[in-house]
């Protein structure tokens, strides 16, 4: 989900306009531009649920930020992890901020392969200039757990 912000309508048309290009050039699977408040308001709903859902699925949740022009290359990367570990790790945030939020699954903590999918991710965000703790905290949680 990719909320716009803008001075006028035209604007932000135009903006959703070359955003849906860029999802569309990079195979994304299902472009929407909310027309109307209630669209918005149903799109918004939707992202604000998605914590809910994976909750009980989930042994950690990422704070990740990178530089905002890194998104599209961290997310490659965390789907490269995902697939090396035979597991998915769904991801969110403020993409403007470069702020993601990546959850690892129960079943990767079952396996024991957490906290080295934790450190390649985090290994990536540096690489990357992006730091472990976006908007959550100084990061002293994420260094004990990793290092």
């Amino acid at each position: 989900m990719i909320i716009l912000m803008g001075v006028n309508e035209t604007d932000l048309f135009s903006q959703a306009e070359q955003v849906v290009q860029i999802c569309e050039q990079s195979h994304c699977s299902d472009s929407l531009v909310a027309q109307t408040e209630q669209q918005q308001a149903d799109i918004l709903r939707l992202r604000s649920e998605l914590y809910p859902t994976y909750k009980d699925r989930m042994a950690d949740t990422l704070d990740i930020t990178v530089p905002p022009a890194s998104i599209g290359a961290i997310l490659e990367k965390i789907d490269e992890i995902a697939r090396k570990y035979n597991t998915t790790i769904p991801a969110y945030g403020h993409l403007a901020d470069g702020n993601l939020h990546g959850h690892i699954l129960k079943e990767v903590a079952e396996r024991g392969a957490m906290k080295d999918i934790k450190r390649e991710i985090y290994i990536e965000t540096l690489k990357l200039g992006g730091v472990i703790t976006g908007e959550h905290g100084i990061g002293r949680v994420r260094i004990m757990t990793w290092t």
